[in-house]
């Protein structure tokens, strides 16, 4: 009954989330990627900003390094330590979530906000387009976020506001220096925290 109940709550955030990029694709991507474009894309701290996910890709081949020595260490006969169940389950959830990420970037082939749309305005999604200037939708940044700030909600539930808001600051930041659009935001978001979850409950199923 359980598992009945969470997947329906899920396909309940699915629509929702479908939904909500629609609503901001409407309504809310163009207006709010203008307003930066031209009131404070020529800040400082937003030619700062809007770099600091160049340097984030670390994190990734972080999670790949410590799957390959966990999975050495585990063909080799020798037991896991406790501690590293949260980390690997973190890992296993930002390698999938990255997978997806790129298969869902080419899928629907949306224009960057910057430095695309806000220049030229071009704004719709190409399916299939891929290539550079094409890979806006969805958040790769956001969805990496949400999946391990997923897997701590479920396993480190004591510190769930701080979760909340770390995945809230990384949202405001990618949309206020228009690295994404909102919608970009809200589909990475629903995508990371989708990963999270399952990978928590696969690992518990199999523990």
């Amino acid at each position: 009954m359980k598992s009945s109940t969470s997947f329906r709550r899920w396909l309940a955030a699915l629509a929702l989330c479908a939904v909500g990029v629609a609503l901001c694709a409407k309504y809310v991507d163009r207006p709010v990627a203008d307003f930066i474009y031209a009131h404070w894309s020529h800040e400082s701290i937003y030619l700062f900003v809007t770099h600091i996910p160049d340097r984030l890709e670390w994190v990734v081949m972080l999670a790949v390094a410590l799957l390959l020595a966990a999975g050495c260490w585990a063909i080799a006969g020798r037991r896991l330590a406790s501690w590293t169940q949260m980390p690997l389950v973190a890992s296993w959830a930002l390698v999938w979530t990255s997978t997806a990420v790129l298969a869902l970037k080419y899928i629907f082939g949306r224009a960057w906000p910057a430095p695309v749309y806000t220049p030229r305005h071009p704004y719709a999604f190409h399916l299939f387009h891929g290539g550079p200037g094409y890979e806006s939708f969805p958040s790769g940044i956001t969805a990496g976020t949400a999946c391990i700030l997923a897997v701590l909600w479920i396993m480190a539930p004591r510190l769930r506001v701080v979760w909340a808001a770390a995945l809230a600051f990384v949202a405001f930041g990618l949309v206020a220096t228009n690295s994404h659009f909102v919608g970009d935001v809200i589909g990475g978001g629903f995508l990371g925290v989708t990963t999270g979850w399952m990978s928590v409950a696969l690992w518990r199923r199999d523990a």
